[in-house]
């Protein structure tokens, strides 16, 4: 098995999972999308990052994903750098739970934002140009990490679900860090770690296994998860606030 094989029946593998995990997916199309040379999305373009959702990635991506025959109309789409995650794998069954964590992952963050309508097939190029302004964008420097922003309370509180329903649902355990929420997302390390956000939602985990994700997290935080979740963001802004008088100090002193 060549590794585009391989890799391919991880990715395949890996939409079951999250269908069966996900019932907002309904029988929308899946896409997951990993970068190569040749294509729309480029390992350059990638950057540094493993993967990401882009709200209309499917429709920006559209002449792609019909040039390779995949397109079955407007759904979800995620990338994901599948092949370089299945090459540095030291053994190959962890590249196949790297890519099933960060796809579940990066669909959390399709969970949490409302679900958009399809765009007309006219408005694909300039949603393509918006995707690359978007990562091609240089990071500011700023105290406060920015994937904080990204990966907050509401963020945190579906990825906890998704991993559940992966878990019990889907009969895929994976290790919570693997779907990166909490302190396993990078520059994040202040939050609790994963498994005290599962502990902290288990109630509500358990009886809301039957409704679809949204709906599940539409109702009011459990207070344990709340005031965890308020503990680390103290520790995140504690963080901050040091660093800015630290910088600030050094400026005084070097004025």
């Amino acid at each position: 098995m060549t590794e585009l094989e391989a890799v391919s029946e991880f990715v395949n593998r890996t939409c079951w999972v999250a269908r069966t995990a996900i019932p907002d997916l309904g029988s929308q199309p899946l896409y997951i999308v990993w970068p190569h040379d040749d294509g729309m999305v480029t390992p350059r373009l990638l950057g540094n990052r493993d993967g990401l959702y882009f709200r209309h990635l499917d429709g920006a991506l559209r002449p792609e994903l019909e040039r390779q025959g995949q397109w079955r109309g407007p759904g979800v789409c995620v990338v994901i750098n599948a092949l370089d995650i299945y090459r540095q794998a030291a053994w190959k069954p962890d590249a196949e739970r790297a890519i099933v964590g960060l796809t579940l992952h990066e669909l959390a963050h399709w969970l949490n934002v409302p679900e958009p309508k399809p765009i007309a097939p006219e408005d694909c190029s300039a949603r393509y140009e918006d995707f690359v302004r978007e990562c091609e964008r240089p990071e500011e420097a700023h105290p406060i990490p920015a994937g904080f922003w990204a990966h907050h309370r509401e963020f945190t509180r579906l990825a906890v679900h998704v991993w559940w329903r992966a878990k019990n649902s889907a009969g895929c355990y994976l290790r919570p860090e693997l779907l990166r929420f909490g302190s396993s997302v990078p520059g994040l390390e202040k939050l609790s770690e994963p498994g005290e956000y599962i502990n902290a939602l288990l109630p509500e985990l358990e009886g809301s296994h039957s409704v679809p994700l949204r709906t599940a997290v539409a109702t009011t935080a459990p207070l344990e998860f709340v005031e965890l979740w308020a503990a680390g963001e103290r520790r995140i802004m504690s963080a901050a606030l040091q660093h800015t008088i630290a910088a600030a100090r050094n400026a005084g002193e070097h004025g």
